[in-house]
């Protein structure tokens, strides 16, 4: 589980980050206030998964996940349309990269949400 822990640090890091970058970045929107409250939202199953701890209710882990899957496929179907427009290697590195954190992001998710019932059914 020091994986899931650390992952869950680097998101919280990230979040920390971008959390201080909203009152001195130019685009103060709907939209970028949406994100850090679904951001915030999904360090909560992110730290369950890592310190096996049942935080709110399975449903509520379901529809976090659910949440953030469908950002990451609209942010995964951009990616690859950007990579099919302006073709570069270094394009394709980055997307590689950028996989991987998703992948880090949305499977302790998953695992918190459907993988853990022990832990539900022992923390009910």
């Amino acid at each position: 589980m020091k994986k899931w822990k650390f992952t869950f640090w680097l998101m919280a890091f990230l979040f920390a980050i971008s959390l201080l970058e909203v009152p001195f970045g130019g685009d103060q929107s709907f939209v970028n206030l949406i994100f850090q409250v679904v951001s915030a939202l999904s360090l909560i199953p992110l730290y369950g998964y890592a310190y096996s701890i049942a935080i709110g209710s399975k449903n509520i882990a379901i529809i976090i996940f659910t949440i953030n899957f469908f950002g990451t496929l609209y942010g995964l179907f951009a990616l690859v349309l950007g990579t099919f427009q302006d073709y570069d290697l270094a394009i394709l590195g980055a997307n590689i990269i950028v996989l991987l954190f998703i992948f880090l992001f949305l499977y302790p998710q998953y695992a918190y949400a459907f993988k853990s019932n022990n832990m539900w059914e022992s923390n009910a």
